[in-house]
């Protein structure tokens, strides 16, 4: 066929660019860590013990949590990892059974997945 085109003057056919799938992971890396975002935002606010929670509010680390919660899409890749150490921590002081129940919810695996990408 690119033969045919070349004997007839016509240019040929531009093979697909790899670069839309590329963008398409990167786009679903971004919604990844921004639903991450979110469960995690629920769980910090339903799951952890009234204490644990006041302690973060005054610590420095809430700080960072707040600018990586506020926009997640524009964090960088340093923050997201701080951003899921400080919180891998936190949740860890979730009551047994919140947390039993977190590790069987659909919501795991997405969390699985983001702390494989930055931890």
């Amino acid at each position: 066929m690119e033969e045919r085109r070349a004997l007839r003057g016509t240019p040929p056919v531009a093979a697909p660019v790899a670069a839309p799938v590329a963008a398409q992971v990167a786009e679903s890396v971004v919604d990844e860590f921004s639903s991450f975002v979110n469960i995690v935002d629920n769980l910090l606010g339903t799951a952890l013990p009234e204490d644990t929670v006041n302690a973060f509010l005054a610590s420095p680390e809430f700080a960072l949590y707040e600018r990586v919660g506020t926009n997640p899409t524009a964090a960088g890749h340093d923050d997201r990892v701080a951003f899921f150490a400080m919180v891998d921590g936190l949740l860890e002081d979730m009551p047994d059974e919140a947390i039993t129940a977190f590790l069987a919810s659909p919501e795991f695996q997405l969390y699985s997945r983001v702390g494989e990408r930055y931890s």
